[in-house]
């Protein structure tokens, strides 16, 4: 019998992992891939929507964790706000070639 697959939190990938998830800032990343390989891995670990807010900011570059720290829907612990937030944050560089910088 094999052990149970380890779920929640701690079934996150660790930062650095090949696989997992990371957000850079830079001007080429699109907010909306991040996002959704995020949620892919939040989901799968059966995350809540306060625990997706309280994870995803290990997978930001240190550099921006001010602006995501600034957003009501981190503020709030909302994950759908906070997700839309960050969409208009980040402007798509394929669709404005512009990325907001913040406060």
């Amino acid at each position: 019998m094999s052990a149970p697959a380890i779920r929640g939190i701690a079934g996150m990938p660790y930062l650095w992992a090949k696989f997992a998830p990371y957000f850079s800032g830079e001007v080429n990343q699109d907010i909306e891939d991040f996002l959704d390989e995020y949620e892919e891995k939040a989901n799968d670990n059966n995350l809540t929507r306060t625990q997706k807010v309280e994870t995803v900011i290990r997978y930001v570059v240190k550099t921006q964790h001010h602006i995501w720290k600034s957003l009501p829907g981190y503020i709030d612990r909302d994950w759908d706000d906070l997700r839309a937030q960050l969409r208009q944050q980040y402007v798509n560089p394929s669709t404005e070639g512009v990325k907001v910088q913040g406060p």
